[in-house]
């Protein structure tokens, strides 16, 4: 079983080859630098929310078949998820400051 810290891993690898197949080196480097400033946050979200990796497996699996109107509407499906989180998100937040 993994732990909170290889799901973020595992999660960040995923993006880092969906940014990377735009062949954009800006957008890949803006990713890398947003996804270290995230790595906190993902950490807590995978303790909240149990089917982010299984979510993101999905995504990576569907960018494989290259159905891109599939990953588009995953990537915004797993996005409305981190949404809904963002209350609890900001409660633990707070507490562990």
């Amino acid at each position: 079983m993994e732990g909170p810290i290889d799901e973020v891993l595992r999660i960040e690898s995923v993006f880092d080859r969906l940014a990377d197949r735009g062949g954009n080196s800006a957008v890949l480097e803006a990713y890398r630098r947003v996804r270290l400033q995230l790595r906190p946050i993902r950490r807590i979200e995978v303790l909240l929310q149990d089917t982010g990796l299984d979510s993101v497996l999905r995504i990576e699996g569907l960018g494989r078949d290259e159905q891109w109107k599939a990953v588009a509407e995953r990537l915004d499906e797993y996005h409305e998820q981190r949404i809904a989180l963002s209350a609890s998100l900001e409660k633990v937040m707070r507490q562990s400051a």
